[in-house]
């Protein structure tokens, strides 16, 4: 699907498409950087699948369709899904205003989910301090809304609308770990907060960076017969709780990952890549909630944990690199030292061969300038 975010709940239909054609013989297989998502196909032959979002689906994921031809891999196509979450914005969530004019009205809506029920009430807030009701801003009844009234200038910053805990259903929880609990369940679209910008009228609106708009990639190059390593950490305070699961191409994968292991740091390790390297490496880091709610004495916030996102495994934090396999090509040129005389012609010869990616682009430079270009 090219469009979204999709509303948790909703069911999509995938379809990957190879082009030439491939043999009457291949199946598709379907897999995801989302280990707890399931997806259905109706039948390995046909390049079609099914997936329903599931609460406890993260913002983005990556879908991959991998084509196969008996036991061979012909090719592997993906596509990213993004997900609506619990809460989500009616209208843009940059809103331009002029001091002094009409009232700004900010709004949220709530997706249609049975998840609705274990959450407290809304609040909202202006620069991480909390509002209230009051001549100047006014709360609708259902706290689904905020207006602002008699705007001024010093109205400019980033407002936050977000639940303000889990319900406990009457019962008294001694490690009153609201604001914890949401923060674990922070990264999920089911409690994620909503976030407004509100911008004096002419003034720079802040953009997002290429960064921030492709956080889902780390863009990696390896390079033939060299090998490259990253580490990543886990917070010392979660460190017993946690572990760390990597997946290559949507199916789970422990070749590349070396030392650390539960409660440490772990190393990404990929020496002497090849061709078959190329591709997504997702990364999670996962804390065992259960344990970990009943060393804080949070024991009824251990069920309802998992019945919001519907596991016990929370995501803490995730990474997804693209690696990209580069082999430099045979080069081959024509005599490196030529005479010529005055008003003779010549023509200079380069070939390349082999390599990956297969095309090459050449070009001919004398004196530092470039004077041909071409493609091969």
């Amino acid at each position: 699907p090219s469009d979204g975010p999709h509303p948790i709940g909703s069911t999509l239909n995938l379809t990957c498409s190879i082009y030439p054609l491939p043999p009457d013989d291949v199946t598709y297989q379907w897999t995801s950087s989302e280990r707890y998502q399931s997806i259905t196909t109706p039948d390995s032959s046909l390049p079609v699948a099914m997936v329903t979002i599931g609460s406890g689906h993260g913002k983005e994921a990556r879908y991959f369709c991998s084509v196969y031809s008996g036991s061979n891999l012909l090719a592997v196509g993906s596509t990213v899904i993004a997900v609506q979450g619990l809460l989500y914005p009616v209208g843009p969530t940059v809103v331009e205003f002029t001091p002094g004019s009409d009232p700004v009205t900010l709004e949220v809506g709530i997706g249609d989910s049975d998840k609705i029920q274990y959450f407290r009430s809304l609040k909202w807030f202006v620069n991480s301090v909390e509002i209230s009701s009051n001549g100047k801003y006014l709360i609708s009844q259902d706290d689904r809304s905020l207006t602002i009234n008699g705007t001024v200038e010093q109205d400019a910053g980033v407002y936050e609308v977000k639940f303000t805990g889990l319900l406990r259903k009457g019962y008294e929880e001694k490690c009153r770990a609201d604001s914890e609990v949401l923060d674990l369940l922070s990264s999920y679209p089911i409690a994620s907060p909503v976030t407004f910008q509100l911008v004096k009228q002419g003034n720079v609106i802040r953009t997002q960076t290429v960064e921030e708009e492709n956080k889902l990639t780390l863009p990696i190059t390896f390079y033939e017969n060299t090998s490259s390593v990253f580490s990543w950490a886990v917070p010392a305070d979660r460190q017993q709780y946690t572990s760390f699961y990597w997946q290559f191409n949507g199916l789970q994968s422990q070749a590349y990952t070396t030392g650390g292991g539960l409660g440490f740091s772990q190393e990404v390790a990929i020496t002497q890549p090849t061709i078959l390297d190329d591709g997504y490496l997702d990364g999670d880091v996962v804390l065992d909630s259960n344990n970990y709610l009943f060393n804080k004495g949070c024991i009824l916030y251990r069920g309802i944990v998992s019945s919001v996102i519907g596991t016990y495994s929370i995501v803490l934090d995730d990474i997804s690199i693209h690696i990209t396999f580069y082999a430099p090509p045979e080069m081959q040129a024509g005599a490196s030292n030529l005479t010529i005389t005055s008003l003779q012609s010549s023509i200079l010869t380069c070939t390349a061969q082999g390599g990956y990616p297969p095309l090459h682009h050449t070009s001919w430079v004398k004196g530092g300038v470039t004077v041909a270009m071409g493609t091969d």
